[in-house]
């Protein structure tokens, strides 16, 4: 559980999702089945498996890699998932610290010119 590793570290946390409640926050919870990261991966415009993300995180992830290996999709939507994980976790610490959340739609943007400024270099 992503807050109980929290607690290990001295730092208070919710027992729950900060993002929807959910009674369980992991990393597979946070990066595909919080109804704020479906929101998000829908705005990416990258084919999610044809029945939703699962509660596997490493068959997820699995999945996510193998579009890289789709040659039907454009090389930048191929490329950039992982940032939009990042952003994910980031956009989560931001409304632990912080309280506040970027908007999804600015994310969606930021991990498109993050993911061609990486592969520019």
């Amino acid at each position: 559980m992503v807050s109980a590793r929290l607690l290990t570290r001295g730092i208070r946390n919710y027992d729950r999702c900060l993002l929807c409640g959910a009674e369980e926050e992991t990393v597979n919870h946070l990066s595909f089945l919080c109804p704020y990261a479906r929101q998000f991966w829908a705005l990416t415009n990258l084919p999610t498996p044809p029945s939703g993300f699962g509660c596997s995180e490493l068959e997820n992830f699995k999945y996510l890699f193998s579009l890289g290996r789709n040659e039907h999709l454009p090389p930048e939507v191929r490329t950039f998932f992982p940032w939009i994980v990042w952003l994910l976790w980031k956009n989560r610490n931001k409304l632990l610290f912080d309280g506040s959340l970027y908007p999804q739609d600015s994310l969606v943007r930021k991990a498109y010119e993050n993911s061609a400024a990486w592969f520019t270099a």
